[in-house]
C-alpha cells in the first residue's frame, strides 16, 4: 500500500525529537513497524494516550505503547 509506505518513510526521515498527532490506523501502522509487523490493528490507542518510539533512519523501535481503549460490549 503506497499510503503505508509515506508514512513509514515520514517517520524514518524524522531527524529530531518530534510530536506527531495522529489516529487509530497510523499509529498502528507505525506501531506494526516496529516488530515488522504488516497488521493493520496491532492495538486500540485510547485517546490522547501517547505512544514513545524512536528511529534510527533505517527502522522504528516502539519505546512505549500508549493506553489502550477499554470497551464493553453488552
Amino acid at each position: 500500500m503506497p499510503w503505508r509506505q509515506a508514512l513509514l518513510d515520514t517517520l524514518l526521515g524524522v531527524g529530531q525529537d518530534t510530536v506527531v498527532v495522529s489516529h487509530f490506523v497510523a499509529i498502528n501502522v507505525a506501531v506494526g513497524a516496529a516488530p515488522n509487523d504488516s497488521r493493520l490493528t496491532e492495538f486500540r490507542p485510547n485517546n490522547c494516550s501517547i505512544t514513545a518510539m524512536e528511529t534510527d533512519g533505517a527502522s522504528l523501535s516502539l519505546l512505549e505503547l500508549g493506553e489502550t481503549l477499554e470497551t464493553v460490549v453488552g
